[in-house]
């Protein structure tokens, strides 16, 4: 497994497409890490006008995507980290389930005196309080595993 470096690309669009172009197209296993610009990011069984309000978002000139994986929404910004990890082979892979993939996260945090827990609802937390929400795809034997880091989001 290696770690994808691409530009700096803060376009949702481009990065979702980066995702789901990894995990149908190519047999790369792969850990990435990538932000978006403010932007809204809706699962796939969600109804974008239930989750969001879309006025308001039109308003605010944040616009809306849908992944390919599940979850709720996500609201997204240069504050918000995003991480990804693509297997081509369940059997194979190192991180079959969101705990073990979460550990290489936890293990990350800890330089940073970050004691964040994973609590079993695929979420991490620190003091009882979110900072990562996760969600899941396998495809014709390959996973995407992807997840949000709430690092410095303007909350406003």
């Amino acid at each position: 497994m290696f770690y994808l470096k691409h530009p700096a690309v803060y376009d949702p669009a481009w990065n979702l497409a980066c995702e789901e172009v990894l995990l149908t197209h190519t047999d790369v296993e792969c850990f990435m890490l990538w932000q978006n610009c403010k932007s809204v990011i809706i699962g796939r069984n969600q109804e974008a006008a239930a989750e969001v309000n879309l006025s308001l978002a039109k308003q605010m000139c944040i616009p809306v995507f849908r992944r390919i994986t599940g979850g709720g929404a996500v609201f997204h910004d240069e504050g918000n980290l995003n991480f990804s990890f693509l297997c081509n082979n369940c059997q194979s892979c190192h991180f079959p389930m969101p705990h073990s993939f979460y550990s290489v996260i936890l293990d990350a945090l800890k330089p940073f005196h970050i004691k964040a827990v994973f609590n079993g609802r695929n979420d991490l937390t620190v003091s009882n309080r979110k900072i990562s929400g996760s969600a899941m795809i396998l495809r014709a034997g390959h996973i995407l595993f992807h997840g949000t880091l709430l690092v410095h989001s303007n909350l406003e």
